[in-house]
């Protein structure tokens, strides 16, 4: 039997501490009809001297870009596979993950979007947990952060969805996989979940994600406001209302990072939201230039 052929795009700029763990992660695979295209930005700390290591085994492209998803779009206008996969640069394939994407993903087995468990690992490989797959259930829940996670790492779709859907878009620096799966998702498209476990999520104090979490957090508010139009009139209300209280507490937060010139972002924040005058935290910060707690952020009603 002829196994589909995977490309696995990795992007990568500075991340010579994990890159060449990544790479070994897809070479290991012994999967036998792979395609492996590696995009790096311009590494100036040693990336590339590892690169070079590999550059045999690999389609390496190597030119500036606007960040993750652009870097991944070049390699994906290059890449001939059945299926792609999207590996960080600072994660990892676990063995065998290939071939059992390969037997999931088979002609006739109408998986078109696969997704699967990824492990959570430390700087040095250590197990911290685990990311289990969880069902989006509607578009509204997924847009309300009341469903999921799909974990990008141990994800992987059919290389047509690009034609389909277009391609990852270029605007977000780190929500970009999950502006897809909304793209997805809005299009009635629903991944099929396995427990087998594919990849594992690098955590470390110097990711992107530990980097920018507001910046992250505020890129998932503004992809769920982009889909809102692809729900009915009262889900979309509830919808804004989710998203107004997500981006008051992300501006409370902002707040705290501004020091002694908190109250002046609040009040600059207040010119475009002069409602958030009613809450109290809003409230607090202005007078004192630090917050209460902000009331935990209650789990979204399922839509029907």
């Amino acid at each position: 039997m002829t196994l589909p052929r995977i490309s696995i795009v990795t992007p990568c700029l500075n991340q010579v501490d994990y890159i060449e763990r990544a790479i070994c992660s897809v070479l290991d695979q012994g999967y036998d009809n792979l395609e492996y295209l590696l995009v790096d930005g311009g590494s100036a700390d040693g990336s590339l001297d590892i690169i070079n290591l590999y550059r045999d085994q690999v389609t390496f492209i190597s030119e500036p870009d606007t960040g993750p998803a652009q870097a991944a779009n070049k390699a994906l206008a290059h890449a001939t596979g059945d299926i792609v996969g999207i590996l960080a640069a600072d994660d990892l394939y676990l063995p065998q993950a290939l071939n059992t994407v390969a037997g999931l993903m088979a002609p006739g087995n109408g998986v078109d979007w696969l997704v699967g468990r990824a492990l959570r690992i430390d700087s040095r490989d250590q197990p911290r947990g685990e990311i289990e797959p969880g069902d989006p259930g509607s578009l509204l829940a997924f847009l309300m952060h009341d469903s999921g996670p799909l974990p990008s790492a141990a994800t992987f779709w059919r290389r047509d969805f690009f034609a389909a859907y277009g391609p990852l878009n270029e605007q977000y620096q780190f929500t970009w996989d999950y502006e897809y799966w909304c793209r997805l998702l809005a299009q009635d498209r629903r991944p099929r979940l396995t427990s087998q476990a594919l990849a594992a999520k690098r955590e470390h104090a110097a990711s992107r994600t530990a980097l920018n979490t507001v910046q992250e957090g505020l890129e998932h508010i503004q992809a769920a406001r982009q889909y809102a139009g692809y729900l009915p009139v009262a889900q979309r209300y509830a919808l804004w209302r989710n998203c107004d209280q997500r981006e008051r507490i992300y501006a409370l937060a902002q707040a705290e990072l501004h020091g002694q010139e908190a109250r002046q972002f609040i009040w600059r924040e207040l010119v475009r939201h002069p409602w958030w005058l009613a809450n109290n935290s809003i409230r607090h910060a202005i007078m004192h230039g630090a917050h209460r707690p902000e009331p935990t952020l209650t789990p979204a009603r399922r839509a029907a």
